[in-house]
């Protein structure tokens, strides 16, 4: 028989760091809420009953008994309603990425599939690639503090990451190695993944502001997990760049070249990237854990939203700190989004007229402006139009 409610949802308790957490989830309408310990005790409760029938006669009285009179059908209606949650609710179904939000998707890859049919061997790669960089990990310790790269040699390296210097370079090294440093950093995420129980859903590629290659893995109930899987799977992106870094130091050791030193380069660039906690990358997704603030940025979003719909609530959303301080966080935010924008403009210039003759690229360079400027307000718009509607 069916619930009154979507049949996925769930309450959990999350203990972390010697601190309770309570959520309330439904992956099938894309909702993760936290909660406090009487309202995960009252969810608790009368969700079962919920789950059981949708007979409003039958719920009626049931939770009459349960809540001792205090808490009626319309009241649960409304709650429930409120957020999408009743079985019998036909709202769409709202996106939860928020790079969906300033992104064009090209791609989704279902990865179910492939998980179950090829588990034993993606757990024994995960049992092979942490052997390998425990045992890296030792064997370069000592390497590196007697062949340290310094201050200095990181900005020679910086100066030859430019387009320029790309091509004079072997790019039968290079082009696996950055391609090795995209696809390493998601498997570690897929393999942690998979060793947590956690089910892969897909991998969305995606052009972010209409011009920035971006991809994210989804994963169906990856709320429902216990905040050190969580934070496995966040942080194993950063650690495959870092066995990667590794092979590399090695392989420079024994066969020194400059593609290798680069390739050192951009995997800790690459951490450093992820670490920090900007935009909605692995630091951000971590700290937020960490620290207990799960879901700062989408209540952010929701304050802009509110703003937006009804300008005239602006004064009483900013006399609340919290509400400035997240205004102030959703500003600093998207201006470092759109200079890493501005910044990947600059290098796609910079590839353009890397031969020395401007003059010969100004059709591509055209052609390429006028697509990266109607991207970028294509996706100002969207931005616009999802916060509203949220």
């Amino acid at each position: 028989m069916a619930g009154y409610i979507v049949n996925d949802i769930k309450v959990t308790e999350d203990v972390f760091m010697k601190k309770r957490k309570f959520f309330l989830m439904s992956d099938s309408r894309g909702k993760y809420m936290r909660l406090t310990e009487p309202q995960y005790r009252f969810f608790s409760a009368v969700i079962p009953l919920l789950l059981e029938t949708d007979d409003e006669d039958e719920l009626s009285r049931r939770l009459m008994e349960e809540t001792d009179g205090n808490v009626g059908l319309e009241q649960i209606k409304t709650v429930f309603g409120k957020y999408n949650l009743l079985s019998a609710s036909c709202e769409e179904r709202k996106g939860t990425v928020e790079a969906e939000f300033t992104s064009n998707k090209v791609c989704e890859i279902p990865l179910g599939r492939i998980q179950r049919k090829a588990g034993k061997f993606f757990s024994f790669l995960f049992m092979l690639l942490t052997v390998s960089f425990v045992l890296l990990a030792v064997f370069t310790a000592a390497g590196v503090a007697v062949r340290a790269y310094s201050g200095e040699r990181l900005i020679q390296l910086r100066e030859l990451t430019s387009y320029g210097m790309f091509l004079e370079m072997d790019l039968l090294i290079i082009l696996p190695g950055l391609a090795m440093c995209i696809i390493g950093h998601e498997l570690g995420h897929l393999l942690t993944a998979h060793k947590a129980g956690i089910e892969w859903k897909s991998i969305t590629f995606a052009l972010r502001w209409g011009i920035s290659a971006v991809y994210y893995v989804k994963y169906r109930d990856f709320y429902n997990n216990s905040s050190r899987n969580k934070l496995a799977v966040i942080l194993a992106g950063v650690t495959m760049n870092l066995l990667m870094s590794m092979i590399y130091i090695i392989l420079d050791w024994y066969m020194p070249r400059t593609e290798f030193e680069i390739l050192i380069f951009i995997n800790l660039i690459g951490i450093f990237k992820n670490i920090m906690p900007s935009g909605t990358s692995d630091g951000y997704l971590a700290c937020c854990i960490i620290t207990g603030m799960e879901g700062i940025r989408w209540k952010m979003l929701k304050r802009i939203s509110l703003i937006l719909n009804n300008p005239r609530e602006i004064m009483t959303v900013l006399r609340d700190r919290e509400s400035r301080f997240l205004i102030m966080y959703f500003a600093a935010s998207y201006s470092v989004s759109i200079f890493g924008f501005y910044r990947i403009i600059r290098s796609m210039l910079g590839m353009l007229t890397a031969n020395g003759d401007p003059l010969s690229s100004a059709g591509i360079i055209a052609a390429v402006a006028a697509l990266v400027i109607f991207g970028f307000i294509g996706n100002i718009i969207k931005l616009y139009k999802k916060v509203k509607r949220m």
